[in-house]
């Protein structure tokens, strides 16, 4: 069973990069429902075409009106899944931690889905 979760284009591009930023393993399950979830934010917040030229301009504008907000459904697996990538990517130096610990202990309450930190 699914339910969405209301987040800002911001927010989403912090999960995608999350799911972005765990190194391809073996063509895992694990790794099959990182990519699923990644391209479902993608779809869900209209990132799919960024490198055309109209996506470069929606993606220009999305920058100075980061704070629309949009829906995306995820059962709680999928859910799982975004706050594992959320917690491996809070550790990294590049990252703002407080705020992708921030989203990640929202996807944790919203799903009830606990990551490894």
């Amino acid at each position: 069973m699914s339910h969405p979760i209301e987040l800002t284009q911001s927010e989403a591009r912090e999960v995608i990069a999350a799911l972005s930023a765990e190194p391809a393993g073996t063509g895992s399950t694990s790794d099959e429902r990182r990519l699923n979830v990644r391209e479902q934010f993608e779809e869900a917040f209209g990132f799919e075409n960024e490198t055309t030229q109209e996506g470069l301009v929606d993606q220009a504008k999305d920058l100075l009106d980061n704070e629309s907000k949009e829906r995306v459904s995820l059962s709680d697996r999928e859910a799982e899944t975004v706050v594992e990538a959320l917690s491996s990517f809070e550790g990294t130096a590049d990252t703002d931690r407080e705020t992708v610990r921030d989203l990640r202990e929202t996807f944790e309450s919203e799903y009830d889905v606990h990551g490894g930190r």
